[in-house]
């Protein structure tokens, strides 16, 4: 007789479930300012869900919109990664 072993998946993400949505605004002059904030996210262990990005975002310059499922019990710290990176201007955290 052969049993299920499969583990049941890790809870990742905000504590609620919901997912992480930030606003990333980033130096005009800086072309992979994007990727290195999705390749940031990748690397920790974020799963990102959805982005955006637009080059023109107005005055503030290029903005990244990412929806993400941070690893557990470090919403607060992705951002304070997000941020610490040289073509990131201003991170804003939304309500989910």
């Amino acid at each position: 007789m052969i049993t299920n072993l499969e583990k049941p998946p890790v809870k990742s993400g905000c504590s609620d479930g919901s997912p992480l949505v930030l606003t990333v605004l980033m130096d005009p002059g800086d072309d992979s300012a994007p990727l290195r904030v999705l390749s940031l996210l990748a690397r920790r262990r974020c799963r990102v869900q959805r982005a955006s990005f637009v080059l023109d975002g107005g005055p503030d310059g290029p903005v990244l919109e990412v929806e993400l499922d941070p690893p557990a019990g470090r919403e607060t710290t992705v951002v304070r990664w997000v941020s610490a990176l040289v073509p990131v201007r201003r991170v804003e955290r939304h309500p989910s």
